[in-house]
């Protein structure tokens, strides 16, 4: 992949679809500081946000998607989808006559949906008019042509926009419950409680609006550490930070604590953009007893190798009978005999955890790591990881391993 510091591409926006809609003006747009006003009143859902655009900026940059095809935005079109006095939801496509060209490089980094960022630029200006877009925002609205090719898949760079699961009207829907008022603790300052309210308040109305998920079972704590906790798809979800140290995102549905900045500002905006990226992406879980493979022949990843099985302790993945020993010596530690892999212990939580590895010529070995960790070996570790990364993918469940 490239990085920062390398050479720039030349690229167009593509012909993406995008979500407009004409709310009453004041409607307040979740994430955003500022409601729709008379000069903006339409509020555009593209890959890269949502926010508030002018009658003017919608028409020049995009057309209304038809059944046959495209149609401009103008007095007429708009009045043909005015109903009750308002637009609610309706897709349009970017018109790419009037994008400019840009130049853009890719940094790599595990956010955005593994997609890091990328720094871009009007080709007709100068590099300090440099800005950062979102990885999965980019590859949806960007072509990946020269330099930026194979960054991501072409599910991945779709040209699309999911359209919103909540109407911005909110019409006939029930409203969400508003947050009651919550108890400041003792040893907790009114001017970070209020700030942790607004996070809780801005991030619920976002991911409603967006996933349709409902965060609720907002409280204020102090063990020692400050923070709020909340609950959404039953799971638990804590925010906090103490004296000194940096704010902190954590779950029981999470792989690891997330550790942020330590300025509180800065830190619940990290926070906000880690709970949107988590609700975007919801895993797959499975059942006891199910079994799951991927319907994939790209064996160079070793999830497209096994099929699992979900255990009421465990995960079992076995070797597809069409993989190769060529295929599993591609990967860090693999014999290339390997037939099955048993892991037992909790999910996502310390403990005894236990790998029973199985060959095929019948024979066995076992290790374990936790409270009692008998595996000493860097090449052991480095392939653990790989099968407990395949064993997460496909049944939904978090392992807990770390050395």
């Amino acid at each position: 992949m490239a990085m920062a510091g390398d050479k720039f591409t030349r690229t167009k926006e593509k012909q993406y679809t995008a979500w407009v809609a004409h709310p009453p003006v004041g409607t307040h747009i979740p994430g955003a500081s500022q409601p729709t006003t008379k000069d903006r009143p339409w509020v555009l859902y593209a890959p890269d946000g949502l926010r508030a655009v002018s009658a003017g900026e919608l028409a020049a940059n995009f057309y209304f998607k038809t059944s046959n095809g495209v149609e401009p935005i103008n007095d007429n079109t708009v009045k043909a989808k005015v109903k009750n006095g308002i637009v609610d939801w309706t897709q349009v496509v970017r018109n790419t006559a009037t994008s400019l060209s840009y130049m853009a490089r890719h940094v790599a980094g595990k956010e955005n949906g593994g997609l890091g960022w990328f720094e871009v630029y009007p080709v007709a200006y100068e590099p300090q008019y440099i800005r950062r877009v979102a990885g999965n925002a980019f590859v949806r609205m960007f072509a990946l042509v020269g330099g930026l090719r194979g960054i991501a898949t072409p599910a991945q760079a779709e040209p699309i926009t999911i359209k919103p699961k909540e109407s911005i009207i909110y019409g006939n829907k029930k409203p969400v419950q508003a947050t009651p008022t919550l108890k400041i603790p003792d040893g907790m300052s009114t001017d970070y409680a209020e700030k942790l309210i607004k996070f809780y308040n801005d991030l619920r109305a976002e991911i409603r609006f967006r996933y349709d998920v409902v965060l609720e079972n907002p409280s204020l704590f102090n063990s020692g550490y400050l923070g709020i906790t909340f609950m959404a798809n039953g799971h638990k979800f804590l925010v906090f930070n103490s004296r000194n140290e940096s704010m902190t995102v954590s779950s029981t549905d999470m792989k690891k604590k997330h550790r942020l900045s330590s300025d509180v500002d800065e830190g619940l905006a990290q926070a906000k953009q880690i709970f949107i990226e988590y609700f975007a992406v919801p895993r797959k879980r499975m059942a006891v007893g199910e079994k799951r493979s991927l319907d994939s022949n790209d064996f160079s990843k070793f999830e497209n190798c096994v099929t699992a099985e979900l255990l009421s302790d465990g995960v079992i993945l076995t070797v597809k009978p069409e993989v190769t020993m060529m295929d599993l010596l591609r990967f860090q530690g693999f014999s290339g005999d390997e037939a099955f892999f048993k892991y037992e212990g909790p999910f996502n939580e310390y403990g005894y955890h236990s790998m029973l590895e199985g060959f095929k010529g019948g024979k066995t070995w076992s290790y374990s790591w936790g409270t009692s960790t008998t595996m000493t070996s860097d090449k052991v570790w480095r392939k653990t990881a790989v099968i407990i990364e395949a064993m997460e993918k496909l049944t939904g469940k978090l392992i807990y391993f770390t050395r």
